[in-house]
């Protein structure tokens, strides 16, 4: 008899592990639409809330727009994406999609100075929790952000088509 994690593959593509979380994604939605839509619940996101610091936009774990939070990054933390590796770029104990940074950035890498974002239907499925590599890679709590502008601080060795200001 196949594994239930063969038999997931077999029928849909997908790990047990992706499937599980995909599954936990539809009912963690379909909660918070529920809950919305009852007036039980309201997004806690507030335009408001955003002050002059640097801050993100942190998805805390699948659902609706209640599960979005501003977090303070203090002068040294930025967001990473998931393809820098860990070794290059050490993660904040509070989430992967955090670094501390180094002065200057690693070989091969550059620190931005985000000034405008977009969100992309990526990151909507990031926070829907159904992007297969923002599970695997990432986990929850993730700072969405694919699509974004902005200047650049600082340049690391290798770098020879940017440089600070660009």
């Amino acid at each position: 008899m196949p594994s239930l994690d063969a038999l997931c593959l077999r029928l849909t593509g997908q790990t047990l592990e992706v499937v599980q979380h995909q599954l936990m994604a539809i009912r963690a939605n379909v909660w918070s639409w529920l809950l919305v839509t009852l007036k039980i619940r309201k997004p806690r996101l507030q335009l408001a809330d955003c002050d002059s610091k640097a801050r993100c936009i942190v998805v805390l774990s699948p659902g609706g727009p209640e599960r979005l939070e501003f977090w303070p990054l203090d002068d040294d933390l930025a967001t990473v994406g998931y393809n820098v590796s860990e070794a290059i770029a050490p993660r904040d104990p509070r989430s992967r999609s955090l670094t501390r940074v180094a002065t200057p950035p690693p070989p091969g890498l550059v620190v931005v100075r985000i000034t405008h974002f977009s969100v992309n239907y990526a990151d909507v499925t990031i926070r829907w929790g159904l992007y297969e590599s923002a599970i695997k890679f990432v986990g929850y709590p993730i700072v969405p952000g694919f699509d974004f502008s902005g200047v650049v601080e600082a340049v690391g060795d290798g770098v020879d088509n940017l440089r600070a200001g660009d």
